[in-house]
């Protein structure tokens, strides 16, 4: 083959892969959009010796650190370019199902509400409790930050395949 062929085959793979990330998997929730009435709360990914996710209310009232069980956007979305290196919000339906007692010698326990395990004794000044909160559904909240230099192209309204897989 020719080396004419080969760079058009190469145009086309990448035109190919453009369009593709062009296909919409999630779109973004606007913050005007939001009912405060709903059982919605907005969480970020923080980066701490105990939990990584900090949540707010939706009028972005009191915020706590938490623990998150069950459908996570870290679970699904690229690591590194969503959670690391940009600071993406996110919109959660969740419900309290426990909390974690982290006591002053760094034992970590987790109590759930439907478990009937004795709480171990702690020293109350000494210690931290933190919620655990299962998260049924989420969605990310506008504008979208990927902190990857390579995908400063990439759409700011809605997440596309290469969100996931990569």
């Amino acid at each position: 083959m020719s080396i004419k062929r080969y760079i058009l085959m190469l145009l086309a793979v990448i035109i190919i892969l453009w369009i593709i990330s062009r296909i919409p998997i999630k779109r973004v929730i606007n913050m005007e959009n939001i009912n405060e009435e709903e059982n919605f709360l907005i969480c970020e990914f923080i980066a701490t010796t105990g939990p990584d996710w900090k949540v707010h209310t939706v009028n972005l009232g009191e915020s706590e650190l938490v623990y998150l069980e069950g459908n996570l956007p870290n679970n699904k979305l690229n690591k590194p370019a969503f959670f690391f290196f940009a600071r993406n919000k996110f919109l959660i339906r969740a419900e309290v199902i426990g909390e974690v007692v982290i006591s002053a010698e760094g034992d970590i326990r987790k109590y759930y509400d439907d478990s009937s395990i004795e709480r171990m004794k702690v020293d109350e000044q000494n210690s931290s409790t933190y919620k655990i909160l299962k998260v049924f559904e989420w969605d990310i909240i506008a504008p979208i930050e990927r902190g990857d230099v390579f995908r400063f192209m990439a759409p700011k309204k809605y997440l596309n395949i290469y969100d996931f897989i990569f």
